[in-house]
């Protein structure tokens, strides 16, 4: 029985949409483990996320004038890492979302494990926490975890997302091979950039984070796979220096924002709808895509990636991590600093892992007796 939580990234061998069935596989079957090592990596990118700017704060302009390389790689870092959430959605984009009722549950089932677990654990070390109907209802539609409610609105709009697509590539059949869908991809840039982007539009998500940018990037994933053969068999170097490129771009623009008193425009440039993270995002995944190799530890462990993130932000451990992040910053000992750094995130990176394989059991006993029909 498959354990994968994810809804996502299994692709119907047998498709014929598009007629470009040679290019899609069974990401099911057969684990692409250089994919699989990303997901690992960005989860942990993640975390790194959560400990420098959310936890340990970003770096203001006295810290520029005290610490100045200290700043600066607080920078870097965290321009290095922001593409973790968009990596996330564009491997959906690129294997494409098949959409299943059981896939589905699976989905929701681990979202709920995890929040009412670890609520009902930290109910135990904090009798404050308020157990009521509402708090329980704020817990059941996903409050804490905003990526997963996006998701789950992205995995329901699959269906119609996959039907645009065919019928672009049908209906535009005089235009060139990925045309229409690259046009829409342009125009749909274009409006994000205006209204979430630059215009910080609610709708769009304070820093992109709702489901119109999710669709954006599922988009730009399924062109890269069907029609980018061009921009997808490049060297790796390319792909490594144009991620680096514009991850050291982002910091520098937000670097010197913080230095001229103007923290709203350094936030600007690490959005997950800026222009430069979207670069750095498919950069870094075409590095990986570029590679090729078979692990079946990688895919194990990658199988429970998701389960890092819930527990993370779960509310409880989500401030307890933060709070340690913060009071990291203050060893005076860069060694000590890293130190603490890498236990902190093994520690809640294999936790969740541990905790997951729960959630696998019973969730295969939940599939096999409960779920044969959906």
């Amino acid at each position: 029985m498959d354990s994968r939580p994810w809804p996502c990234f299994v692709i119907d061998e047998g498709s014929k949409m598009l007629n470009l069935s040679k290019q899609v596989q069974s990401h099911r079957d057969v684990r692409d483990s250089q994919i699989e090592l990303l997901r690992i990596i960005a989860m942990v990118m993640m975390l790194i996320l959560h400990a420098n700017f959310l936890g340990a704060r970003a770096p203001e302009h006295t810290d520029f004038l005290v610490n100045a390389p200290r700043a600066w790689e607080q920078m870097i870092l965290e321009a290095l890492c922001i593409v973790a959430v968009d990596t996330f959605v564009l491997i959906s984009g690129w294997y494409g979302i098949q959409f299943k009722k059981r896939r589905l549950a699976g989905f929701l089932f681990q979202v709920w494990f995890f929040t009412f677990v670890l609520y009902f654990v930290s109910l135990y070390f904090d009798p404050e926490l308020p157990p009521t109907p509402r708090f329980a209802a704020h817990l059941v539609i996903m409050d804490p975890y905003w990526f997963a409610r996006s998701y789950l609105l992205l995995y329901l709009l699959s269906p119609m997302l996959n039907k645009m697509i065919e019928y672009l590539h049908r209906r535009c059949a005089k235009w060139n091979e990925g045309t229409p869908l690259l046009v829409v991809i342009a125009l749909y840039a274009l409006v994000q950039s205006i209204f979430g982007w630059y215009g910080n539009s609610p709708l769009w998500g304070a820093e992109g984070n709702s489901v119109f940018t999710f669709i954006f990037i599922y988009f730009v994933g399924r062109w890269l796979r069907l029609y980018g053969h061009r921009i997808t068999h490049l060297p790796h170097w390319v792909y490594a220096l144009t991620y680096f490129i514009s991850c050291l771009a982002i910091a520098f623009m937000g670097g010197m924002a913080i230095l001229h008193n103007n923290v709203d425009a350094c936030f600007f440039w690490y959005k997950n709808t800026s222009l430069p993270v979207m670069v750095a995002t498919i950069s870094l995944f075409l590095f990986f895509q570029r590679l090729s190799f078979r692990s079946s530890r990688i895919n194990k462990l990658a199988a429970s990636c998701f389960a890092v993130y819930l527990f993370n932000c779960s509310p409880s451990l989500f401030e307890l991590y933060k709070g340690l992040s913060n009071y990291f910053l203050t060893l005076s000992s860069q060694q000590q600093v890293l130190c603490c750094a890498v236990v902190l995130i093994s520690t809640y990176f294999f936790a969740a892992v541990l905790l997951d394989q729960l959630r696998i059991f019973l969730w295969n006993k939940i599939d096999k007796n409960l779920c044969s029909k959906l």
